[in-house]
């Protein structure tokens, strides 16, 4: 038995299947020339070209309705999802900072993002009343008011955290995702 990393194992099983079955393809973000996000698809393209290897926009909605499409048509789709973690991780973040800008007084929400060959990182701050992330939630009580329960599964889902006070008020929110080993 060959000894190969788990990327390497699933790209040697979508290669060895593809040339066993014309209906597979493959489809997600850069899965084509660029290999997809980690590698996985990498050779692919070159093998059953671009009809078969499909890049889609960044958006998992649309993925799986292709998917799903694809299938009734009678294809035998692989979607590729790499990021769908990272899009719950981003939906708690600025749920938790929307609720405190936009609170009694309004504010305002910024949302950054930077694409970086290993990482992607992303701020979110608020403008609001902001919120204390290092508060003692055990109780359960104020867990989801507080931003408690979306803290915690940003923490789950992502490399790094950073939770701080903004100068001037409300809240700062940064976290890292590493694209690869």
């Amino acid at each position: 038995m060959a000894v190969m990393t788990f990327i390497e194992s699933v790209r040697t099983t979508l290669a060895e299947e593809m040339r066993r079955d014309d209906s597979i393809v493959v489809l997600g973000e850069d899965v084509g020339k660029k290999g997809g996000v980690f590698l996985a698809t990498d050779g692919l393209y070159d093998e059953f070209g671009g009809d078969r290897v499909l890049d889609t926009p960044l958006s998992e909605s649309m993925i799986v309705g292709v998917s799903i499409g694809a299938a009734i048509a009678g294809l035998r789709p692989v979607s590729d999802e790499a990021l769908h973690d990272l899009k719950l991780a981003l939906t708690e973040a600025c749920t938790n900072s929307v609720k405190h800008a936009y609170g009694e007084d309004g504010g305002s929400v910024d949302i950054v993002y930077q694409l970086l060959a290993d990482r992607l990182e992303v701020e979110v701050g608020d403008a609001g009343s902001g919120f204390d992330p290092e508060a003692d939630h055990a109780d359960g009580a104020d867990e989801l008011e507080e931003g408690g329960l979306g803290i915690e599964i940003i923490r789950a889902l992502t490399d790094e955290v950073e939770i701080a006070e903004r100068e001037g008020g409300g809240s700062r929110l940064r976290f890292v995702k590493l694209l690869h080993d």
